[in-house]
């Protein structure tokens, strides 16, 4: 049945009431990262109770006066005029406040850090219709200030909002020309100060590609995975590995940069020395990393490494230590991390591995295991639907595996922000040798529900995996044949795509979208986070690794656009095509163009500035690695 319904007028002039926190059963106040505009008469309330568990959980919210006012034991009033079902009837505190975001610290709660020592609170909405409409928010880094910028797409207009780095704005206004006004892109340095187009700003400005004049020649900066700090961490390979393992460093400017390189003081001693540094480099860089940094199974390990660039950057990471099994991913940065992620692997020498960014940082993993299996962890058996709850000290890792089983559709959440890597150790899908694959997670919240997925060039086929974080409807097509599928929440769906075929995924709700090259006679299986079409960015810096007989680069590009891409100022048509073709997905044309390359540093990019999707592979003998040139949203 399909219900039509009326579009809701909103009139954005009443919305001059107090923004509160709005959450449902939280660990604490400021750990609620949703925002409720409330009616003029209205005043924040933080309300604390048991939760079935016996645990003090908290609601966040807007409330009139009278009802705060009447006291305790009235949780039932203060969620009926919130719009949540009451499950309990009794509150061990209710206090109200009548200041914007002042609930943080209700109920004797730590609020918020003090103002000197973070960042502004911005409003964090990707795309919304209009910026007093965005309902989520995040508290930045000191090194960060809140943008807001308006964006032009097919006609429609939305807006996105979060947090910056400081120095992506600049007090030049001449950098916009006359498109200043049209695109109101400003940067601000206040609590919720990033939701109105008219108001006082400071007088910075965000510098990217998309708003630039034509005779700027400023790259884009902190665009998707692009960025100047990134969290990283090698996830184990096979146990015959005893090489080092690669960081590919690509700043998007040809000046000198350097690379600040941290890792965990509670890391042995020996491999330490061996990874804390500072380095200068021109451009790009690679950089080894000892063996032993790899992390091991089921143990708490101080073993992510923090790398901090002076100039936006793309980072490629390769376990590049053995000759038969080996894989690559692109790193996201740390604004970029959230506290929720969906794990995407295969059956057989299945794992996951978790960085800790912050101190303190309590993650609860809800398994999954295919073939109703258990997996062993800290001497407890879990099944399928089972929790296990770790707290991770900063830089702290732990790997998770299950030898025969699949932890697809496992879902991990924490208090704070942190890092998930998934793979396998070594896995066969034909009767050829087993390879290492691993990608770098995106969090849920930078999924997006629709993707062209080119099936990987000389494989036997394409194995793809969808991961819907809520109740879905997904269609998916190949060729003439279209397929819905129902999703529930956390449930994955694999399929495989045939050479020379594309497939399209279109969802109700945004999903995960993971691809997993199968492998053929002559070369070995590997994976990538597949980029959906709101990930497509127009420029890219990327490194294709040395030692490899063939390598590709596969871009899926508006084919109005295709004549405006240039590789290394070249055009696409001084490449060699191996695969090209043409798909149709909501009324666009897009063009598929797989391109045999050299090793080296490649810069993509497109004069009219459209977005394209990229995908890097390449093989040899017994041996693939493949990852996405973005997986985020910009």
């Amino acid at each position: 049945m399909i219900i039509n319904r009326r579009p809701q007028i909103i009139s954005l002039s009443i919305l001059a009431g107090l923004y509160c926190l709005s959450c449902v059963d939280g660990v604490s106040p400021r750990h609620c990262h949703t925002v409720r505009n409330c009616s003029n008469e209205e005043v924040c309330f933080t309300e604390s109770h048991y939760s079935e568990n016996g645990e003090i959980v908290f609601d966040t919210g807007c409330g009139t006066p009278e009802t705060c006012h009447s006291g305790r034991n009235t949780r039932y009033n203060i969620k009926s005029v919130h719009g949540v079902d009451p499950h309990y009837h009794h509150s061990e505190c209710l206090e109200c406040c009548s200041s914007d975001l002042c609930n943080n610290q209700g109920c004797g709660q730590p609020g918020f850090p003090a103002a000197l020592t973070r960042g502004p609170v911005c409003f964090d909405c990707q795309q919304v219709s209009h910026p007093m409409l965005c309902d989520k928010i995040r508290v930045c880094e000191t090194n960060q200030e809140c943008y807001l910028q308006k964006e032009v797409e097919f006609g429609d207009v939305f807006y996105a909002t979060s947090c910056i780095n400081k120095h992506a704005c600049t007090s030049s206004l001449q950098i916009f020309g006359k498109r200043r006004s049209v695109h109101c892109s400003h940067c601000c340095q206040t609590d919720l100060c990033n939701n109105d187009c008219g108001a006082s700003f400071s007088s910075t400005t965000i510098t990217t590609q998309a708003i630039l004049t034509e005779s700027t020649t400023t790259e884009p900066l902190n665009r998707g995975s692009q960025g100047e700090e990134f969290l990283i961490l090698f996830m184990r390979n096979d146990p015959r590995a005893n090489g080092s393992e690669y960081a590919y460093i690509l700043s998007h400017i040809e000046n000198s940069s350097s690379v600040q390189i941290t890792s965990s003081p509670h890391l042995e001693h020996a491999i330490r020395s061996n990874v804390d540094s500072i380095v200068n480099f021109t451009s790009f860089i690679n950089i080894p990393f000892p063996y032993n940094l790899t992390c091991q199974y089921s143990m708490k390990e101080p073993k992510a490494v923090l790398l901090k660039i002076s100039e936006i950057s793309t980072i490629i990471i390769f376990d590049a230590f053995y000759k038969h099994s080996n894989d690559g991913t692109l790193i996201i940065p740390t604004r970029k991390l959230s506290t929720e992620y969906l794990v995407s692997t295969t059956a057989y020498s299945s794992q996951f591995a978790i960085g800790s960014f912050h101190s303190k940082t309590d993650v609860h993993i809800k398994f999954n295991i295919s073939y109703n299996a258990t997996l062993s962890l800290f001497g407890k058996n879990y099944s399928t639907g089972e929790t296990c709850s770790i707290s991770l000290e900063k830089f702290e890792t732990i790997q998770i595996d299950h030898e025969n089983g699949d932890l697809s559709g496992t879902f991990v959440t924490a208090n704070k922000p942190f890092a998930l890597f998934s793979g396998t150790r070594c896995r066969s899908f034909t009767v050829y040798r087993c390879s290492h694959m691993v990608s770098q997670i995106p969090p849920v919240r930078e999924y997006d529900n629709e993707y062209i997925i080119p099936s990987f060039y000389k494989n036997v086929d394409t194995l793809s995996q969808i991961i819907s974080p809520v109740g879905n409807i997904v269609n998916i097509t190949i060729g003439a044949n279209t397929k819905t599928i129902v999703l529930q929440a956390h449930e994955y769906h694999n399929f495989v795509i045939s050479p020379n075929l594309t497939s399209i995924v279109k969802a109700d709700h945004p999903v995960q979208v993971i691809g997993f090259a199968i492998g053929s006679d002559t070369n070995d299986p590997y994976m990538t986070v597949i980029p959906g079409i709101r990930h497509y960015l127009d420029y890219y810096k990327i490194s294709v690794p040395e030692n490899y007989t063939d390598n590709y680069l596969c871009v899926i590009i508006p084919s109005q656009s295709l004549g405006n891409l240039k590789i290394n100022k070249l055009p696409v048509n001084d490449f060699t095509t191996v695969f090209q073709k043409e798909e149709q997905s909501s009324g666009k044309t897009y063009s598929i163009r797989t391109l045999s390359v050299s090793h080296g540093v490649y810069v993509l990019k497109t004069t009219d500035q459209v977005g394209f999707g990229l995908l890097v592979y390449g093989h040899k003998e017994y041996d693939g690695y493949g990852y996405a040139g973005n997986f985020v949203l910009p």
